[in-house]
């Protein structure tokens, strides 16, 4: 499928024609704005696109509904919704069906899945992973692994952009209902201050480079942003994280921070919110990349994860994360060390915690999927015996894998068809891109 093909066919889209979502015809502002779900509707025609994701957000949280039900759900008018669920029904994104029950001859409007996509790209020193999710849950409807490494150079990203042209193709989703393309970069990666990137002459950063690239050859938005926020709106999304005040850690070569509360992604004012990476952990510790010493980095990313066990047990070679894993387990020594890098990270996160009164931690990244249970457990346990004066938050694990392609998708999701404030508000040119990392 060549880009002038993709393009053509885009813009045939019914979605296009309808109007039915604001995003269809593309607004950059709409895809970086943090989102907070409201429950409560409007019938002022301003935020006629608002209203419009609220029922479909109603609809895909709660299962089918009628339209009697979804007015008393959103408090929008009866005539509000028939009109909403006409365009939705004739973009193919909502459907009429039959009631469950036999006594009624209502019908419910349900969700058509296949209605919406999302793409996700994650590019890693290795490969470039492509996915791609419906609009359900976020459900995986096709994922393969490309041998592009890094998207380096303008063959390498048409590459890629083949590379995604044909995961949709071999799907047999019509190009139509693809809304956006979520990138995420993974965290061992070189960046462009390292002097990784596009040889050719360019003012932009790597990572907006391949955005732009990826934007002008796909002929759709492009949302870039760190693996550890696709993390976190992917569990949003699916519902394996139902708090809207919690703080998602990501442990792999990277350390970060998400945080969200009351719904909002809290990036500060310079995008560096959520850097815990480089909080004092050890007194006169190993020596970090920042140039200080002991930073959490140095105990808690991946290789001083090793590193801490390999000095703690005297191995002549850093244990992999697996046999860290076993060890904690079976042995003392390890169970000690296990639970002092614990320690260090609830020591890091306890400020946040008195702060922002998170309902839930939640761990994700190669590290933690690693380590496992026993972790979980034992940071939990230390997180509560910090916290004082009462319960702390609960901490949960992330989906395993959490933080590649698919998640970089379900965050394109989420932030295209969550209701949030954005969308009652008239103009909003100060609005920027969600920061990336």
């Amino acid at each position: 499928m060549g880009t002038a093909a993709s393009a053509a066919r885009a813009q045939r889209s019914p979605l296009r024609q309808t109007g039915a979502f604001a995003t269809t015809a593309p607004d950059t502002r709409r895809l970086g704005a943090t989102t907070n779900a409201r429950v409560t509707g409007s019938n002022l025609v301003c935020v006629r696109d608002h209203n419009q994701l609220l029922v479909l957000h109603t609809i895909r949280t709660r299962g089918p509904s009628t339209r009697r039900d979804l007015s008393r759900l959103t408090g929008l008018t009866f005539q509000t919704i028939e009109n909403i669920s006409r365009r939705l029904v004739e973009a193919e994104i909502l459907e009429s069906v039959p009631t469950s029950t036999s006594t009624s001859r209502a019908r419910q409007l349900a969700l058509r899945p296949a209605g919406a996509n999302a793409v996700g790209i994650e590019v890693t020193p290795e490969a470039c992973r492509v996915a791609l999710c419906d609009l359900s849950d976020g459900t995986l409807v096709a994922e393969q692994r490309l041998s592009t490494r890094a998207a380096n150079s303008a063959a390498d990203l048409d590459e890629l952009v083949l590379g995604v042209q044909d995961l949709i193709d071999e799907s047999e989703t019509p190009i139509t209902a693809v809304a956006a393309v979520g990138l995420t970069v993974d965290d061992s990666l070189p960046t462009a201050a390292d002097g990784h990137g596009p040889s050719a002459d360019s003012a932009l950063p790597w990572h907006e480079w391949l955005r732009d690239g990826l934007e002008r050859r796909l002929r759709m938005p492009v949302l870039c942003t760190s693996g550890v926020v696709a993390a976190a709106r992917e569990g949003q999304w699916s519902g394996r994280i139902s708090s809207t005040d919690f703080i998602y850690v990501h442990l792999a070569a990277e350390i970060w921070c998400a945080i969200i509360t009351h719904g909002q992604l809290c990036t500060g004012a310079r995008g560096r919110g959520g850097d815990i990476a480089h909080t004092p952990a050890v007194m006169g510790g190993e020596p970090c990349t920042c140039g200080r010493r002991g930073c959490l980095h140095t105990v808690l990313a991946e290789q001083g994860l090793r590193r801490v066990f390999a000095t703690a047990l005297a191995f002549a070679e850093p244990p992999t994360l697996e046999e860290i894993a076993r060890l904690a387990a079976s042995d003392d020594e390890a169970a000690v060390a296990f639970a002092a890098v614990a320690t260090y990270l609830a020591d890091a996160l306890l400020p946040a915690v008195r702060l922002l009164d998170p309902e839930i931690v939640v761990i994700g990244g190669r590290s933690a999927d690693a380590l496992g249970e026993t972790f979980r457990s034992v940071l939990e346990r230390c997180v509560r015996d910090r916290s004082g004066g009462g319960p702390g938050p609960a901490v949960q694990r992330a989906r395993d894998g959490a933080g590649g392609a698919a998640s970089a998708a379900r965050a394109v999701l989420y932030e295209l068809f969550t209701p949030g404030m954005d969308h009652l508000v008239l103009g909003l040119p100060d609005v920027q891109p969600t920061p990336y990392r």
